[in-house]
This record gives structure tokens, sequence and C-alpha cells, in this order.
């Protein structure tokens, strides 16, 4: 995720009643120079930093989807199927364990150390964790020594180095809240636009990438591998220009000068009472929300779809491909379109801070998600079913606006902890969701009739909890108050 380079900061306007700083904003050392670096509201477009997010999220997304088929074929012909399910499922709980585990401490370390430092330690685990893939599922290093297909799940704990994908993506959405405002002065690109265009590039990535895939293993089954690769390289070393975005970096930027003082001390360099910490009510509705979202909306994945269209409706895989290719345009035409009408709507219309504007479309998202939800679990035919996916393709936003929105929630100095906890609510969400709807999708056959929808009626529920949360619990003042990264108005000594 984008943001990070150098801006200059607004001069500090101080009211003619100016008597003394309030003491909370007293530095301690009273000769300070500004570094530049501007407001979040005020940060503009950084292509920079743009294109080097975009080059990493297309990797990260793109490696998983080429070399899985090619891994599978390759194991089909080394082990038999039961031990393939065996090896995929260690494979896929250690690494969501990882996951949880370690989203936060990661994320706490790029708050400290950096973004950059621990984005290239995370792909350096990334690479060697498909090194390791490839030749497990080859059985060979080489031709020169057997390798065991074990190493296919034991290669999940080169997550210890960084975090894998999901905490890596994580990582770089807290780089995009770092790098680029959402004020008027935000630029060509606000921060919401960012988060957005991912998502849209996201789908972009995910349509053409099991065609490619295909075309590549037909080449050779270690193309696949070869090009993931490749693509992991070359995000390796376009890290290398990748600017360091941390707040606790920039500061270190902050040098005594003589000529200074204490009404030159940049907003963002004063603690932050305005936004809540990683522990505030507001944080822990946003990480509950997001669970209950990523548990729910398992029952829109691709596999749960075709198995249920082709159990009740008689479908063909055809059938559940092209409803399936419809939602992904849906989906992008909602993330590309309507979602950024709809905030430039409100933006005109309404006073709303740019929280709350973010409020506004991360509830909207996961309204679409619970009502397509609710005609899919109702429908007694296709048609009705479709219908009620095209609704639901509607809300996906929901997963990238909720890291807009945690960029008013939380200080500055715990953005990288908050997106790893929100990363660690939907790696809880996604391990108990496969079993859960599977399970409840059992269920409803068994007992037939209505019920059959029953997977759908759960995650109807449970994504009206989740937008009840954000819509009703989620509180954000209108008001601009002081904060990290506003500017700061002293009157009568205290700061407003």
């Amino acid at each position: 995720m984008p943001k990070y380079h150098d801006h200059p900061i607004a001069d500090l306007n101080m009211k003619s009643s100016y008597q003394a700083p309030h003491p909370e904003f007293t530095p301690l050392l009273s000769h300070t120079r500004i570094p530049s670096r501007s407001s979040p509201s005020e940060r503009s477009f950084s292509p920079p930093v743009l294109l080097v997010t975009l080059t990493l999220f297309t990797t990260l997304t793109l490696s998983p989807l080429l070399t899985a088929p090619s891994h599978l074929s390759q194991l089909e012909d080394a082990v038999c199927d039961e031990r393939i399910s065996s090896l995929m499922y260690r494979k896929e709980t250690l690494g969501r364990l990882l996951t949880i585990l370690l989203a936060i401490p990661y994320g706490f370390a790029s708050d400290i150390f950096g973004r950059k430092k621990m984005i290239q330690l995370g792909m350096s685990g990334v690479l060697l964790g498909e090194l390791i893939t490839a030749f497990a599922c080859n059985g060979t290093f080489f031709g020169m020594m057997d390798v065991s297909a074990e190493g296919v799940w034991i290669a999940e704990g080169m997550r210890f180095l960084g975090g894998g994908v999901d905490i890596l993506k994580g990582m770089l959405a807290a780089v995009v809240i770092d790098s680029f405002g959402d004020g008027e002065s935000a630029g060509l690109l606000p921060r919401a636009g960012v988060f957005l265009l991912i998502g849209s590039l996201t789908v972009l990535i995910e349509m053409p990438a099991s065609p490619l895939a295909s075309l590549l293993s037909s080449i050779s089954l270690l193309s696949p591998e070869i090009f993931a690769m490749i693509l992991q390289t070359t995000a390796m070393i376009a890290t290398t220009a990748f600017p360091e975005t941390s707040p606790a970096h920039s500061l270190k930027s902050i040098h005594l000068s003589p000529d200074s003082n204490s009404s030159t001390i940049p907003a963002w360099a004063h603690p932050k009472p305005r936004r809540g910490s990683l522990t505030s009510r507001n944080t822990l509705l946003i990480l509950l929300s997001t669970l209950l979202t990523t548990t729910a909306t398992y029952s829109l994945s691709p596999s749960l779809i075709t198995t249920y269209t082709t159990t009740h409706f008689s479908w063909t895989t055809n059938d559940s491909s092209f409803l399936l290719t419809s939602t992904s345009i849906i989906t992008l035409a909602a993330l590309s379109a309507l979602l950024p009408w709809m905030k430039n709507t409100i933006t005109k219309r309404t006073s709303l801070s740019v929280g709350n504007r973010d409020r506004v479309l991360t509830k909207a998202s996961a309204w679409a998600l619970a009502v397509g939800s609710f005609f899919m679990a109702v429908s007694n035919n296709g048609s009705m079913f479709a219908f009620g996916a095209c609704i639901a393709a509607l809300g996906w936003g929901y997963n990238v606006m909720v890291f807009a929105l945690g960029a008013s929630l939380v200080s500055e100095h715990e953005t990288g902890m908050f997106c790893g906890a929100l990363v660690m609510a939907q790696s809880v969400g996604g391990m108990l969701a496969g079993a859960l709807m599977e399970g409840v999708f059992e269920s409803g056959v068994e007992l037939g009739g209505v019920w059959k929808g029953l997977p759908y009626m759960l995650a109807t529920v449970l994504l009206s909890g989740a937008a009840c949360l954000v819509g009703f619990g989620v509180r954000i003042q209108d008001e601009e108050t002081v904060g990290l990264g506003d500017e700061v108005e002293v009157r009568e000594g205290k700061a407003v």
C-alpha cells in the first residue's frame, strides 16, 4: 500500500490571543528544526510509493494463484490423494496460525523499526518459502538429493521471516495510511482512493489468473514457479526504492536548530489525543466487525457457491463459472466507479469528516453483503440466488475500506499494529469459516426445504451484526479536533 515521501509542512497558524503553549505540546527540546512531513489530511499524491506498492500487491496476489495448481499437479504424481489432503490441510492450518500469532508483533515492529525493513524481511521469507515448496513438490533439490513432500507445509515456517503474504499486505496498508492523505489538499489520489485502486487491482489479477496458470503449466509444471519467483525477485528489488514511511522513523529527522521555537513543532510530532489506541472501543468494534465479515463471506467463496448451485439448482459447472465471472465484474465496477462516486457525492453534499465518510462507505458495503446473502438464503430458484450474489458483489469494498476507516481511529504510531490486528482478525475469521460454513451447509442439505439456505441465513446474521457494529457502534467526531497530523491552533494556552 502506498505512501511515503516528504512533503512541505504547512505553517502553524497561531491566534492573536496566544499566551503560552500548552504543556502537552511543549517539546522536550526547545530548539527544533521542522522535518518535511505534512499532516495526514494534506499529504498528496506520491507516484513512486504508489508504483512500488502496486508492484508488491500484484506480486503477493498473483504468485500464489499461479503456483497452487502446479504444486497440486506435481504432488499428485508423487503421493496419494489422502496424503495430499493431509499435507494441504497442515499447510493451511500452520499458515493461518502463524499469521494469527505474528500479525500484531510484526505490525508493532514496523511501527518501531520501519515499514521498509519489515517488508524486505517479509519478501525474503516469501521467496524462501516458494523455493522450499518448489523443491518439495518436485521431490528433488536440483537432482542432487531427494526432498520430502513434507516440505510443502514446513515451508510455511518461513512466515517467521516477515509474517508471510497476508501480513505483508497489512504492512502495505500501513504504508498507504502513512503516505496518503484524504483532505481537500490530498491531491490526485486520496487515501481511500488508493485502497479502492488496490481492491480493483486485486479483482483484475484474480480474473485471468487461472487461465494464465494453465498456460504456464502447459509449457512446463515448473514454469508457474519460475515465473512467480521472477515476480518476487523483482518485487524485492523494487523495495530498495521504497522510502521509509513510519512516523517513528520520521521523528528521527527532527534536529536541533537554534533559530526554531516551540511553535515550529509539527503537529504530527505531538501526542495524539484525538485518536484512540489499539484497545479503544472504536478499534475493538472494527476488529470484531472484520472477524464477523470474514467468517460470513466464506459463504460467498467460489467453492461454496459452486457446490450450492450444483446441489440445489442442478447447475452445471459452466453456469456457476458464469455467475462467478459476473460477480467479479460487478465487484470491479463497485470498487472502481460506484464507491468513488459515492465518496465524492458525500464529500460535496455533507460536512462529514473524512473518518465518517469512510465509515459510511464501510457500513454500506457491509449492508450490501448482508442484503445479498439474505436473497441467496431465501432463494428457491437459481435466478433469485444469482440476483442475491450480484447484490453481495457490491459489498466487497468492505475489505479495503475498513483499512481506510482505521486511519481515523488510531494514532499514527500504532498504524502498523492496527493493520496487523485487522489481518489477525481476518485470519481468525478464515480459520473459523471453513469448518463452520461447510458444517452448516451439510445441515441445510439434511434438513431440506427452506433450511437449505442455512449457510446464507447464518451469513446474513453475521454480516448484519458487522454492519451494525460499524454503523451504530463506531463513533467519530465530525469536528476537526487536534491530533497527530492535524494543524495545531493554540487559544488561551490550550490546543484546540
